[in-house]
């Protein structure tokens, strides 16, 4: 076997190892600026929703139940992202996982409750003007 003077090797393979890393580098450093554009750009927006919010928030009705103007269909859409959060879906998953079809019971469960929530009972809780559905009588819907 020949031996490989180290000269050799530095002056063959060292600049295209280098000239990859090089390459790598440059990959992460525009992956870095994408990533940060988008945080940036997100934060942006978010402050820009917080900010019209605020501007046309009169009341404390304006801020805590959006003036209590809110169509039926928009008032089951706040409810269904109160109820269905993370641990709905993420539970759903994890049950799915679990038990298999029958951890879909927790998903189709929740998701009749909301069909039913938009039929029957969204027209009376926007006639109670509560803040909280909590904050009612017992039974008072029927």
């Amino acid at each position: 076997l020949k031996r490989v003077d180290d000269s050799l090797v530095q002056q063959i393979l060292a600049p295209r190892l280098f000239q990859t890393i090089r390459q790598s580098d440059m990959a992460k450093e525009t992956i870095v600026v994408i990533d940060l554009s988008l945080i940036g750009l997100y934060l942006l927006l978010v402050l820009g929703v917080g900010w019209l919010g605020w501007k046309r928030a009169k009341t404390r009705d304006d801020y805590a139940v959006a003036g209590r103007r809110l169509a039926p269909l928009m008032f089951t859409g706040t409810m269904a992202t109160t109820v269905l959060g993370g641990a709905a879906t993420m539970g759903s998953m994890g049950l799915g996982y679990q038990y298999g079809i029958s951890g879909l019971w927790l998903a189709t469960s929740l998701g009749m409750g909301l069909i039913g929530l938009s039929l029957f009972l969204v027209t009376p809780l926007l006639k109670l003007n509560l803040h909280t559905i909590f904050q009612g009588e017992p039974f008072v819907l029927i």
